[in-house]
Formats: structure tokens, C-alpha cells, sequence
């Protein structure tokens, strides 16, 4: 029975993984990659140019990160069908 009552009063709660990522991509595409880690609840921390490219650093919860759908306007794009 202490036990119980020490955990209501503790008030625990649940907490996700968030992984720190990096995320270096062309000047041109820096939108669409900011975009996309919105859609994953990520955090922006910080962003830094580097040439033609911009590093982009943010948090992103663990399973956000799993899902592998890129951004729409990096899809690749089908070949032709010649059949």
C-alpha cells in the first residue's frame, strides 16, 4: 500500500526518446526540410550556413523519426510506363 500511494503522489509520467539530428541540405530545399520536421513535432534548436547548403539541428521524437515518408517536394519522381 506505501508503494501506491508513493506513486499517485509522485506523479510519474510517460516520456518519449527524442533524438538530436542534423541535417545538412541545399539552400533551395532548406523550406521544404523545416517543413517537414514541423510535421514531426520537432524542435528547432539552431540553423547555419555552410557554402550552398544550410545545417539545419533539431529534436524530433523517436517515432516521428521512423517514418520514412520524405518531403513532398523531394519524392522521387516515377518513371514512364512503356508498356
Amino acid at each position: 500500500m506505501a508503494f501506491k500511494q508513493a506513486f499517485r503522489q509522485a506523479d510519474p509520467q510517460i516520456l518519449e526518446p527524442v533524438y538530436t539530428v542534423t541535417v545538412l541540405c541545399p539552400d533551395d530545399q532548406t523550406g521544404g526540410i523545416i517543413s517537414d520536421l514541423q510535421t514531426r513535432r520537432a524542435i528547432m534548436e539552431g540553423m547555419d550556413t555552410e557554402g550552398h547548403f544550410t545545417k539545419i539541428i533539431a529534436k524530433v521524437p523517436w517515432r516521428k523519426c521512423m517514418t520514412t515518408t520524405p518531403p513532398s517536394g523531394l519524392l522521387p519522381r516515377a518513371a514512364p510506363n512503356s508498356g
